[in-house]
């Protein structure tokens, strides 16, 4: 029962994540020029998004600060992002960050090591996006070469 309800039902519905791109959710970029064209409605859905993310890592600190497992997660997400961080020192140049919804859920997946129904339902969410941005989408690099313009205007 646990797998039909908490696991199953999100995963299905992460999959479902390409119909998102359809209504005000085509226009949802996030670069500073799109965001200032934004309707109303998607300000609405990125604060919705947002306090659903909080309430998630909320809940995370939680968990792990419980099972006593907090600072070894803190430290593994610092040294993540500090590789994140130090690649893209590196290739700034001649490449610049482009991350698609399908690598966030990469990303979650990787930091949820806690089991609970709801760390369970997080990550089926995430695992269904990421399925479902690979097999759409192909999967990208999140580095990108610039384009000649861009490095010229830098």
């Amino acid at each position: 029962m646990f797998n039909a309800f908490a696991w199953q039902i999100a995963y299905f519905i992460g999959l479902q994540f390409t119909h998102f791109d359809k209504g005000p959710m085509v226009h949802f970029v996030l670069t500073p020029d799109k965001i200032k064209k934004w309707p109303k409605i998607l300000f609405v859905i990125s604060g919705v998004i947002l306090i659903l993310a909080l309430a998630i890592l909320g809940y995370m600190i939680y968990a792990y600060w419980i099972s006593g497992m907090f600072f070894y997660y803190l430290a593994w997400c610092f040294i993540l992002m500090a590789i994140f961080g130090l690649i893209t020192c590196c290739v700034r140049k001649t490449h610049k960050v482009h991350m698609h919804h399908y690598t966030v859920g990469m990303i979650v997946i990787v930091t949820i090591g806690y089991q609970s129904i709801p760390a369970a339902i997080v990550h089926a969410f995430c695992n269904g996006m990421m399925i479902e941005g690979g097999s759409r989408w192909g999967y990208d690099p999140v580095w990108i070469r610039k384009h000649p313009q861009e490095n010229k205007e830098e």
